[in-house]
Order: C-alpha cells, then structure tokens, then sequence
C-alpha cells in the first residue's frame, strides 16, 4: 500500500513538473529546410524519407517548442525506455560511481520540452537510461572523462547523451553518425541547448 501511494505520489509530480510552457526555440526555419533536404536524399517511398515528412509536416502543424513530444519523434526517440528507467535510476543513484556532478548532469534540460520521468521528475527517462549506461561504463572501465579526446556515438538520437557528457565537463572532439533526419534534430537541439 505505501509503495503504491508513493507512486501515486512520483507521478503526480511528474505531472505538475511535466506541464510547464517550454522556452520558444531558435533555428526552427533551418530544422525544417534541413529536413526538407534530407527528404530528398534517400530513395523516392523509402522508410526514411516517409519518416522525415512526417516530421517535417507535425514541425509545420504544431511547431517546434515541443518536438520532442510530437508523435512521430516521441516513438522513435522514446520507445519503451519507461519500462527499464526504475531498474536503471536504482542502479545509478546506487553505484560508487554516482557522484553530485551525475545527480546535477541528471537534471533535465526544458528544450523541446521531453518527457518527465515519474521516477525521478527532474530528469527524462531517456536522460536516465544514458546516465544508466555512463554509469554501466565508468563501472567496467575505470575512464576518466576528462582524458578521453574522442568520443563517437552511432545514432545519437537527439543529441541527449552529447549534452549528459558535456554537462559532465566533456569538451572535446563529439562525433554522432546518424541517418540525415537525426543529425537535422541533433543540431536543433544542441543549438538551443548551448546556444
């Protein structure tokens, strides 16, 4: 019974903190010329390209400020995370890796205005299965972030894990290899989230 009216409790927090106006976003016009090239480069009818119109045209219907939450984003980018984040936010606050500097890197950013995790409200669980994964990593390898002078990560999203490092203090070379569409939402995320 107190387990449940907890999460009664973490969600209904999630929800107040979830409703709030996000901040108006710069470069919406060169998002949307962006995916308009990128449509133009795969086959005619392919997957992608069908993808990349559909963003393009819930961009043009509902706008920008919160593109993380229109539907044909939000089911790429947010499919299924929900049922591993209390397993993962466990592990993570438990870790002897877990420090103040992972708790604030934790915190979500109001960009494109993502999903609130019920677990842990001030975070997103996409933000929570990277800080997961870092955790996972820092465990098995010992890596000192600030020595690494490259890192490269294939299909980046939105550009999450790039601003989890780079609140982490990560200033050097970041390369994310992704398909056209997600390099366009990459960079319109990173442009707004350091500006």
């Amino acid at each position: 019974m107190k387990e449940k009216m907890e999460l009664l409790v973490r969600r209904g927090a999630a929800k107040i903190i979830g409703n709030y106006t996000p901040p108006a976003l710069d470069c919406t016009q060169d998002l949307l010329d962006e995916l308009e090239a990128a449509s133009r480069l795969g086959p005619d009818g392919s997957e992608w390209a069908a993808f990349t119109a559909e963003i393009r045209n819930a961009l043009r219907v509902h706008g920008a400020d919160q593109f993380l939450r229109l539907r044909p984003i939000a089911k790429t980018l947010h499919s299924r995370q929900r049922s591993h984040t209390r397993r993962y936010l466990a592990h993570v606050l438990g870790s002897k890796r877990f420090s103040a500097a992972i708790h604030k890197a934790l915190t979500e950013s109001p960009v494109g205005k993502p999903l609130v995790n019920p677990n842990y409200p001030l975070s997103s669980p996409l933000l929570v299965q990277h800080g997961y994964h870092l955790t996972r990593l820092l465990e098995a390898t010992d890596f000192d972030l600030s020595k690494l002078g490259l890192v490269v990560e294939f299909g980046g999203g939105y550009g999450s894990f790039f601003r989890l490092l780079r609140n982490l203090g990560y200033r050097e070379r970041y390369i994310i290899c992704d398909l056209p569409v997600m390099c366009a939402l990459q960079r319109f995320y990173l442009r707004n989230v350091f500006p």
